[in-house]
C-alpha cells in the first residue's frame, strides 16, 4: 500500500531526530500509545542511563524561519495525559524545509503556562502551544538540561491534585461573581454594594490563605532539603496568586522559587524569577519582598561573576530594610555583606559585617541564622573557629 504524505513526513521527522541526536541516546518507536510516538534513553559512558523521556513528535512542511512564534494545536485529552505521567514528556515539532526541531517540556509548560494563562484550559477541546526560538532543540545538551529540572515538575505526591483543581474552580467562580450582569445590577441595585463588598472580602481571604498555604508547605520541604518538591509548592503558590491577582503572593513565591533554583543550579531560571519578583514588588510597594529578593539576586550575581552588580543588590536591600527598620532583614543583609567580602578575600571587612550581623541576631535570638553568620567568620579566619566550636554541627 502506498504511504500517505503524512506518513512519509512522520518517517522523515524520526530519521532527522535520530540524525540530530546520533549516538547520544537510544530512540525507540512507541506503538499503540496514547499521544506518544517515541521513547528516549540517554546514553552515558557507553551505557544506557536511567534518564528516560517520552516524545510526542509532530512535523510540518511549513517553514518557521521568519516567524517569531510558532503555534501547534494539541488535543486537551493528550495534555491531560501528559500531565499525569511520571516520566518527562517532550513535545517536539519539526519543520522539514528548515530542518529545525522545537521542543517543549510538557509538564513544565502545563504548570508554568497553561495553568497561569488559562486556569480553565481543561474545559477546552484543543490548546495551541507556543514555540519560540528559545525552544529550539539543538542537541542532546538541551535534553540533559530538561533532565536537570524535571523533578521540579514531576513528583508522585506533589502533582496538581484534586484539591488544587477545586481551588482553581473556586477562583474562577469568584471571578465570575465579580463580573456581575448589568441587568442584575439594575434590578438589585440596593443589594449590589453589600454583595460586592462581601464577595471582595471572600476573594481576598481565599487569595491570601491559598497562597500562604503553599508557601508554608514549600518552606517545610526546603528545610528538609527537598528542593524539587519545595519548588513545586512555591510554583503552585505563584499560580494561585496570579489566578487571584494577589500580587504580594506572586512576589513572595517567585523569590522563594528563585532560591530553590539557585540551590539546584538552575541559575538562568533563578535570575528570571528574582527579577520578576523585584519588578512586581516595586510596582506594588512590597518593600520587604523586594529587599529579600535583592539579597538572593546579589548572591546569584556573585556566583555568576557579576561582583559589582552583586554588591549593588545587597546595598539596595540594606537601604530598603533601613526604611522599614526591620531588624531581621538588616541582620540578613549584613550577613550577605560578610559573605560577599569573605568570598572576595576581604577578611577584615567580612569580620566587621559579620560581627554587626551577629549582634542583631543575638538580640532577636535567631539561632539558625547566627550559625550561618559564624560560618562566614570561620571562612574568613581560623581563629574564630576555636571560639565558637559548638556551632559546627548547626552550620
Amino acid at each position: 500500500m502506498e504511504r500517505t504524505d503524512k506518513q512519509l513526513l512522520e518517517e522523515k521527522s524520526r530519521t532527522a531526530l535520530r540524525s540530530l541526536l546520533q549516538d547520544s541516546c537510544l530512540l525507540s518507536d512507541i506503538t499503540r500509545d496514547f499521544g506518544l510516538d517515541m521513547d528516549l534513553k540517554i546514553i552515558e559512558d557507553g551505557k544506557i542511563s536511567n534518564k528516560v523521556f517520552w516524545i510526542q513528535l509532530k512535523a510540518t512542511h511549513e517553514s518557521f524561519a521568519k516567524l517569531p512564534t510558532i503555534s501547534l494545536p494539541i488535543d486537551i485529552k493528550h495534555l491531560v495525559y501528559y500531565e499525569q505521567q511520571k516520566l518527562p514528556v517532550l513535545i517536539i515539532y519539526w519543520s522539514e524545509p528548515d530542518n529545525i526541531f522545537y521542543c517543549i517540556f510538557a509538564q513544565k509548560y502545563i504548570i508554568e503556562t497553561l495553568y497561569i494563562d488559562d486556569p480553565d484550559w481543561k474545559s477546552k477541546k484543543t490548546k495551541s502551544l507556543k514555540f519560540t526560538n528559545d525552544n529550539k532543540l539543538l542537541g542532546i545538551d538541551d535534553i540533559n538540561s530538561i533532565n536537570e529540572i524535571e523533578n521540579n515538575y514531576i513528583d508522585r505526591k506533589e502533582q496538581f491534585s484534586r484539591i488544587d483543581r477545586l481551588i482553581f474552580k473556586a477562583s474562577k467562580m469568584t471571578n465570575f461573581k465579580l463580573n456581575i450582569n448589568r441587568k442584575l445590577a439594575t434590578r438589585y441595585i440596593f443589594y449590589l454594594p453589600l454583595s460586592i463588598i462581601f464577595i471582595a472580602i471572600i476573594y481576598i481571604i481565599m487569595a491570601i490563605s491559598i497562597s500562604s498555604y503553599f508557601v508554608q508547605r514549600g518552606d517545610k520541604y526546603a528545610l528538609q532539603s527537598e528542593y524539587g518538591i519545595a519548588a513545586i509548592n512555591f510554583h503552585k503558590a505563584y499560580i494561585y496568586s496570579s489566578s487571584f491577582r494577589y500580587k504580594r503572593g506572586e512576589s513572595l513565591s517567585l523569590f522563594r522559587l528563585a532560591d530553590c533554583n539557585v540551590i539546584q543550579g538552575n541559575n538562568e531560571m533563578a535570575l528570571d524569577y528574582y527579577n520578576q519578583s523585584i519588578r512586581i514588588s516595586r510596582e506594588n510597594g512590597y518593600i520587604k519582598n523586594e529587599a529579600n529578593a535583592l539579597i538572593g539576586l546579589g548572591d546569584l550575581n556573585e556566583k555568576l561573576g557579576n561582583n559589582d552588580l552583586a554588591l549593588k543588590n545587597i546595598q539596595d536591600a540594606y537601604v530598603l530594610f533601613q526604611q522599614l527598620d526591620y531588624q531581621i532583614g538588616l541582620a540578613h543583609t549584613l550577613n550577605a555583606f560578610a559573605q560577599y567580602y569573605s568570598n572576595n578575600s576581604k577578611i577584615d571587612l567580612a569580620l566587621v559585617y559579620a560581627n554587626q550581623s551577629k549582634k542583631i541576631y543575638n538580640k532577636i535570638d535567631e539561632k539558625h541564622d547566627l550559625a550561618n553568620v559564624l560560618l562566614v567568620i570561620i571562612k574568613g579566619s581560623k581563629v574564630i573557629w576555636t571560639i565558637f566550636p559548638h556551632f559546627h554541627a548547626a552550620a
